[in-house]
């Protein structure tokens, strides 16, 4: 009788979204920073008021934090794509013969 109980309150605490996640198309996606480059001021006055203005503009069917935390994931996404291209630059500029980040990366795949 107890084990029952049990499994009930386990089955009761299942925590389920309110919304489930956005799934961001290509479109959208490329929306975003478009919008960027066409407005210097960013978030301003308000976060809330830039996300929603962009919102309008681009026909993208979210909330407007969601739209934040989506600039905030591909602005640190690029910051890191960037450190390590310029970490890896670097080291191509020595090496002979390689005279890029994709000759770089299938030489070193290629025996595998």
């Amino acid at each position: 009788m107890a084990e029952m109980m049990d499994a009930k309150l386990k089955k009761d605490k299942i925590r389920r979204r309110e919304k489930p996640n956005k799934k961001w198309t290509e479109e959208e996606v490329g929306q975003v920073p478009n919008y960027l480059q066409g407005h210097p001021s960013f978030e301003m006055p308000s976060a809330q008021i830039f996300y929603k203005k962009l919102l309008l503009e681009t026909g993208i069917s979210a909330d407007w934090n969601l739209v934040r935390w989506k600039v905030r994931n591909m602005r640190t996404a690029y910051n890191k794509t960037e450190q390590w291209r310029n970490g890896t630059g670097a080291g191509l500029l020595e090496e002979q013969g390689i005279e890029s980040i994709d000759q770089k990366t299938e030489q070193d795949v290629s025996p595998l």
